[in-house]
């Protein structure tokens, strides 16, 4: 389904350079090649209305934000952004704890850092851990 959607997509009736890919069996990362074409409002939208389709088809949501995932070696757990807050602050979560950051927004920011210390993440800074 997702390699005909990229092999297909276009912006503007120009052609998209675009791949997706699975990451540790939770995460649908899609990619558009901007050197070639970027992906338009209209583009996006379409990804996003199949995937509408496909979560409603197959009992998914690719939408939820309410969780974090933590990495435990070699598989995720996940938890409330509100409990994981709270268990960070209270010093239960070390500094270094590698934690999915779902916001990467380019190929660069993903391959360096799709996982990382939760106290350089969007989570952790800010917070004051309590001392211990």
């Amino acid at each position: 389904m997702m390699s005909g959607f990229c092999e297909a997509w276009q912006s503007h009736g120009k052609e998209l350079v675009a791949g997706f890919k699975i990451e540790w069996e939770h995460f649908l990362i899609v990619g558009v090649n901007e050197n070639s074409k970027d992906a338009s409002g209209c583009s996006i939208d379409k990804l996003f209305h199949l995937l509408s389709q496909w979560q409603t088809a197959q009992d998914l949501d690719f939408f939820d934000r309410k969780f974090v995932a933590l990495v435990d070696q070699e598989s995720l757990n996940f938890a409330s952004i509100q409990e994981v807050k709270s268990i960070y602050k209270q010093g239960k979560i070390p500094d270094n704890q590698l934690i999915i950051n779902t916001l990467t927004n380019t190929k660069a920011l993903f391959e360096s850092s799709f996982t990382q210390a939760i106290s350089k993440s969007w989570i952790g800074v800010g917070l004051s851990k309590a001392m211990v």
